[in-house]
């Protein structure tokens, strides 16, 4: 765990363990991101898609 950045790369909050083993899961260890904002965004995306399909 030694390579991974240790804090969300959206909003700079502290990695917990299960947020820095899912990270580090995906091989994201360079900008990892937090649960909090990963459903945020995920969100957002989902909003988008839905707006260019209607």
């Amino acid at each position: 765990m030694s390579d991974l950045y240790p804090y969300c790369s959206k909003c700079d909050k502290e990695l917990n363990d299960k947020e820095k083993q899912l990270n580090e899961k995906y091989d994201n260890l360079f900008y990892p991101i937090c649960d909090e904002c990963l459903t945020k965004h995920t969100k957002t995306i989902i909003e988008l898609a839905n707006e260019q399909i209607d």
